[in-house]
C-alpha cells in the first residue's frame, strides 16, 4: 500500500507552526509528484515575489552545472582563470577551483564583501587575505556563490537567471516576473538576491529531485545533480543545528533522513526526500528568532515525516485550520491614549515621539536623524503601507498589554525582517525598547531610550 500523508498529520503540523515564534508566509507540500497542500499567509498570496536569500546559491550552482555540461568551463579550473582583471597576490586563492567554491571549501572563513557593501563584491573575493588553504574545511562563504554567479554572467553575457530560463526554467513554468537583486556593480546577487514565488522554488526542487528529468526530457545534467545533492563535505563542526550538521554538496545542503535542501535564512526552504517522494517548501520571517529554520524542520520531521503511513484520516479540522492563514498580529487590546515625548541625545537618534491610539489601532509620529515620520498600525490586524523613510512595503500591528504598547512592522518584499518597538509608559515618562531584525538597514531601531512627556 502506498504511503500517504494523513490530514491528521497536516493538522498537527500546522498547529505546531502556529506555536513557533516566527511569521510563516507560505507552506507548500508535495507527495508523489502532486501538491497536497498549498497555503499562503495573508497578505502573501500565490503570486507574491519573496526574497529567497541563500536558496539563490542553489540556483547559481545549477547554472554552473549547465555551463560545465555545455563545455564552457571545467569545475577543476582555477577561478582566477576567468577573472584576470582581479590579480590576486595570494597562492591560496590562485589554487581555488570552481569545485572548491561550489562545495564551500574556499580559502575564506567568511563572506568577503560584507566589509564594504558599497565596494566591488567580486573583487573582494580575490583581494581579501585568505585564512586557510582552499579545498580543506567547510566554511560558509557567500562571496564564493556571488563570484560563481558573476562567472555565469561573464561567460553567457546575460543575468544568470535568464541563462537558467533558457536552459530549463521556462520549460517548467517558472515565473516570468521573478528576478534577482543586483550588487553595486550591477551583477546579480548570487548568494542571496533571488525574488521568486514559493511555487517557483517547488518546481525547481521537483526537477532536481527527479535528476533533471521533466516530461521525459533531461533538462539538467543528471550526473551533476546526483553529485551536487550528495554529501561531499562534512559540516559537523560548522553547522549550528541538527540539519546543518548533515553535510554539504555543491550549493545544496544535506539533511537528516537522507534528504537535501535549498536553504535560505529565516525560513526559506525546499526540503527534498527522494525515498518518500516528498518536497516541503516554506517561506517565512524567522529573523531574530534563534533556531527558526530548525524549528520548522523539526515540526515537519515529527508531525509528518515520522508519521507517514497509509492512514486516510478525513474530517473538517484541516479545512478549518487552513481557512484563515495570516501573519499573526501583535496580541493585546486597544485603548484610548494620547501623549507626546521628547528625548535627550540617544543611541537611536530619537528626538520626539507622539502617540495616539484607540480601540482599533493608532498612529505614532516620530522625529529622528532621518526626519519626521508617521507610522500607522491596527489592533487585531495590520495596516499595510511603505515603511517611513525606507522604500519598503510593510504591515504593521500594535496592541496594549497593561501600560505597555507594542508595535511591530513586518517588512515584506525585497526586505525580510521586522521592526518592533515596545513603549513603556510611567507617569510622565516613556521608555522605548526597539529592535530591528533586518540585516543591513533600520539600524536606528535598536536600543533602549528614555523620554519625558512634553
Amino acid at each position: 500500500m502506498s504511503m500517504v500523508i494523513s490530514e491528521k498529520s497536516l493538522c498537527r503540523f500546522f498547529k505546531r507552526l502556529d506555536g513557533l515564534a516566527l511569521d510563516m508566509h507560505s507552506v507548500i507540500l508535495s507527495h508523489g509528484g502532486k501538491i497536497i497542500s498549498e497555503v499562503y499567509y495573508e497578505p502573501f498570496h500565490r503570486g507574491s515575489m519573496h526574497r529567497m536569500f541563500s536558496v539563490t546559491k542553489s540556483f547559481v550552482g545549477l547554472a554552473i552545472g549547465c555551463l560545465a555540461k555545455d563545455g564552457k568551463i571545467s569545475l577543476d579550473d582555477s577561478i582566477t582563470k576567468y577573472f584576470p582583471e582581479y590579480p590576486t597576490p595570494y597562492e591560496y586563492i590562485k589554487d581555488t577551483t570552481i569545485r572548491n567554491m561550489l562545495m564551500m571549501r574556499t580559502p575564506h572563513e567568511k563572506t568577503t564583501y560584507k566589509a564594504d557593501l558599497n565596494g566591488n563584491w567580486v573583487e573582494s573575493f580575490f583581494l581579501t587575505k585568505p585564512s586557510h588553504r582552499s579545498g580543506t574545511v567547510f566554511a560558509y562563504d557567500t562571496s564564493a556563490s556571488h563570484v560563481l554567479g558573476a562567472l555565469v554572467e561573464k561567460i553567457t553575457g546575460m543575468p544568470f537567471l535568464d541563462y537558467l530560463r533558457i536552459k530549463f526554467l521556462d520549460a517548467i513554468g517558472f515565473s516570468k516576473e521573478a528576478y534577482c537583486l543586483k550588487d553595486p556593480q550591477g551583477i546579480s546577487i548570487g548568494g542571496s538576491g533571488l525574488m521568486a514565488t514559493p511555487m517557483d522554488i517547488m518546481r525547481v526542487a521537483q526537477i532536481v529531485m527527479n535528476n533533471g528529468m521533466f516530461n521525459e526530457r533531461e533538462l539538467i545534467d543528471s550526473e551533476f545533480l546526483r553529485e551536487a545533492a550528495s554529501c561531499l563535505t562534512s559540516t559537523c563542526t560548522r553547522g549550528a543545528w541538527s540539519d546543518e550538521k548533515q553535510g554539504y554538496g555543491m550549493q545544496i545542503w544535506r539533511t537528516r533522513n537522507n534528504g537535501f535542501m535549498f536553504y535560505g535564512m529565516a525560513g526559506q526552504l525546499a526540503l527534498c526526500l527522494r525515498d518518500k517522494d516528498t518536497i516541503l517548501v516554506t517561506t517565512a520571517d524567522g529573523m531574530g528568532c534563534q533556531g527558526a529554520v530548525q524549528a520548522i524542520l523539526d515540526a515537519f520531521w515529527e508531525e509528518i515525516y515520522y508519521k507517514l503511513d497509509s492512514e486516510d484520516y478525513k474530517d473538517n479540522e484541516l479545512k478549518e485550520i487552513l481557512s484563515n492563514r495570516r501573519v499573526k498580529p501583535i496580541d493585546g487590546e486597544g485603548k484610548d491614549f494620547r501623549g507626546t515625548y521628547v528625548f535627550d541625545k540617544n543611541v537611536m537618534g530619537m528626538k520626539r515621539l507622539s502617540v495616539q491610539t484607540d480601540k482599533n489601532g493608532g498612529i505614532i509620529e516620530y522625529e529622528n536623524e532621518t526626519g519626521c515620520h508617521t507610522l500607522k498600525f491596527k489592533t487585531g490586524g495590520f495596516n499595510r503601507a511603505v515603511f517611513p523613510y525606507y522604500d519598503c512595503d510593510s504591515i504593521t500591528s500594535g496592541a496594549w498589554f497593561a501600560d505597555t504598547l507594542t508595535i511591530k512592522s513586518c517588512l515584506i518584499g525585497e526586505t525580510v525582517g521586522s521592526v518592533t518597538m515596545e513603549l513603556y509608559f510611567n507617569d510622565n515618562e516613556v521608555t522605548v525598547s526597539a529592535r530591528s531584525t533586518e540585516k543591513t538597514e533600520f539600524k536606528e531601531f535598536n536600543g533602549i531610550i528614555q523620554g519625558k512627556k512634553k
